[in-house]
């Protein structure tokens, strides 16, 4: 019988991580899906259906829907508020740097991008 290896997630992620074209897919995708999970989270903890919430808001069921989706793309911060209000949060929009390592490595791809088109 042979030992199955196994590999612990964390330790993958982290390597992938180190390709910054997996990294840049990785990070928009977290995004995407962390705020589909939030706005869902916070309508069903104020315990109301998506119907209730698109009656509040002005819109309909489906943009609720569409936007508790982690395939959206579309969020407008105008309606991101009017979602807040109805739900009697707020919303923060917050800039964080990028890793240093990430810039580092960015900036190296673009300057050998340049020296690359140059010759």
């Amino acid at each position: 019988m042979s030992k199955k290896r196994t590999t612990d997630f964390n330790e993958y992620l982290a390597d992938q991580l180190k390709d910054p074209k997996f990294a840049k897919v990785y990070e928009e995708e977290s995004g995407k899906i962390d705020l589909a999970i939030e706005l869902a989270r916070i309508r069903q903890e104020a315990g109301i259906s998506q119907r209730e919430l698109a009656k509040r808001v002005g819109t309909r069921q489906s943009v609720i829907a569409r936007m508790e989706n982690p395939e959206y793309t579309g969020y407008s911060v105008r309606m991101l508020r009017r979602i807040a209000a109805a739900l009697d949060v707020s919303i923060k929009i917050e800039f964080e740097p990028i890793k240093r390592s990430s810039r580092r490595t960015n900036r190296r791809h673009c300057e050998q991008q340049a020296a690359a088109g140059s010759r």
